[in-house]
């Protein structure tokens, strides 16, 4: 009798990746945040985004600095057993060295479509008050 995985496994998971998003910004960072889970459940690694401080270097991805670690960390064996959890889906770049990591399941909170709407939603927001307050400045 094989037992299935509840859906609401990965919740608490997918939380910390968030979190660790949060920490990123309050950090000075972009909003990513990831965390590697053996297959217990035990959180073995977390990152977060780090493009701007402390390195100003556009690949330092939350993903890319948690697999960085993780191969340097873990064994190709522990790898293949663990999930990668990510605030948001992986780009291109941090796609491949997931690929190459040899960790086999990733889990993430927000689609990259998901999040353009998001963007380009708080950018005509942004327009808008910013309009709105030069007309304001404008006006005295």
């Amino acid at each position: 009798m094989s037992s299935a995985i509840p859906d609401n496994i990965h919740e608490s998971f997918i939380r910390r990746a968030i979190e660790l998003s949060v920490c990123a910004v309050e950090h000075g960072n972009h909003p990513f945040g990831a965390c590697l889970v053996s297959k217990d459940g035990e959180v073995l690694l977390t990152a977060e985004n780090t493009c701007c401080i402390p390195h100003t270097d556009i690949t330092r991805h939350a993903e890319l600095n948690l697999i960085s670690m993780a191969t340097q960390k873990f064994s190709q064996n522990i790898l293949e057993q663990c999930t990668l959890y990510t605030s948001c889906e992986p780009c291109l770049m941090c796609t491949g060295a997931f690929r190459w990591s040899g960790i086999r399941q990733l889990v993430y909170a927000l689609t990259n479509e998901t999040l353009g709407v998001r963007i380009q939603s708080k950018k005509k927001e942004l327009l808008v008050q910013k309009s709105a307050y030069k007309r304001k400045i404008f006006r005295k």
